[in-house]
């Protein structure tokens, strides 16, 4: 088992390379021989040289976030978890990178330090590190699984790897996954069926992709919560060349899009979408535009959704 867990950890060290890499573009992509002697002694896993390689490495270049994880990940091969520790916390500190404090964390446990241990698993999930199938088989923490503070760093971790299904805010629009039946509101729930409308929750629950079609017409979107600015985000393209682009939010119980789309004259209109939760079997979605800078708004379409049995 431990030999699992330190191939992963190894598969880590990979991730902390591109890190590196795409924090220092302006690097040459050439290499000094020392580094690259250093990375083969890595690669053939010759720890006892590998870390003596890497060690005169950072002395000469003590910003090398790269080679102080690799010196972290060889000191931990052999065994010296107090000195693989530090250099994991130093490659922290320059990469930022989650898996080095992960390693740092290891490395403590492997000391039997459980304060520090917990201190680096933290930071390494306040980080965002998301391997939460490599915490839970890592047999570096076995001494701590059943301790409530591991339980909930593990949760976080999971958290992190699919946040979409975990978070509340991303699960706002879930009202409106389904299939649909859909007909004008004014019409009401005696009128044929004008349209339908297939809702689907896709990308590891991140994206709602929409599938509407009437008749000749038919038109798709993608919805997605973006965290960056806590608001929500839908992309509309139809089957005449039309597109709108709304943010939103949910609000007083409707998801509330707001956008700006062009006249065929290139005029600008703004518009509106709201879709309206009226409980588990209906949704009102209604369509609104002003073409004089949001002082009146004109009404363009109003339609009830039926899900279909």
């Amino acid at each position: 088992m431990f030999k699992r867990a330190l191939l992963l950890k190894i598969l880590l060290a990979s991730l902390a390379t591109l890190v590196c890499a795409a924090q220092t573009p302006t690097q040459t992509t050439t290499q000094s021989a020392s580094s690259t002697d250093a990375n083969a002694l890595y690669q053939a896993r010759n720890w006892p040289e590998a870390a003596h390689a890497y060690e005169a490495i950072v002395r000469a270049e003590p910003d090398n976030g790269r080679a102080w994880y690799r010196l972290g990940m060889s000191l931990y091969s052999m065994g010296r978890y107090e000195q693989a520790a530090a250099a994991f916390e130093r490659a922290s500190a320059i990469l930022s990178f989650p898996g080095a404090m992960y390693n740092a964390a290891a490395s403590y446990a492997r000391l039997g330090n459980r304060a520090k241990a917990f201190e680096w698993l933290h930071k390494a999930s306040d980080a965002g590190f998301a391997q939460a199938d490599l915490l839970n088989r890592d047999e570096d923490f076995a001494a701590m699984r059943g301790n409530a503070e591991f339980a909930a760093i593990v949760k976080k971790v999971g958290v992190n790897a699919t946040p979409c299904a975990s978070l509340p805010e991303y699960r706002q629009f879930d009202f409106w996954i389904g299939e649909w039946d859909v007909r004008g509101t004014l019409a009401g729930a005696q009128a044929g069926v004008a349209a339908s409308n297939s809702i689907q929750s896709v990308t590891n629950q991140c994206v709602l992709f929409e599938n509407y079609t009437n008749g000749a017409y038919s038109g798709k979107s993608f919805s997605y919560y973006d965290a960056t600015i806590g608001k929500w985000r839908q992309t509309w393209v139809d089957s005449v060349g039309g597109s709108n682009y709304y943010t939103g939010e949910y609000r007083d119980g409707a998801m509330r899009f707001e956008g700006e789309a062009h006249t065929r004259q290139g005029k600008p209109i703004k518009v509106r979408m709201t879709l309206f939760n009226l409980g588990p079997d209906r949704v009102r979605q209604l369509g609104e535009n002003s073409t004089d800078d949001g002082r009146t708004w004109n009404v363009t379409y109003d339609l009830t959704y039926t899900r279909r049995r």
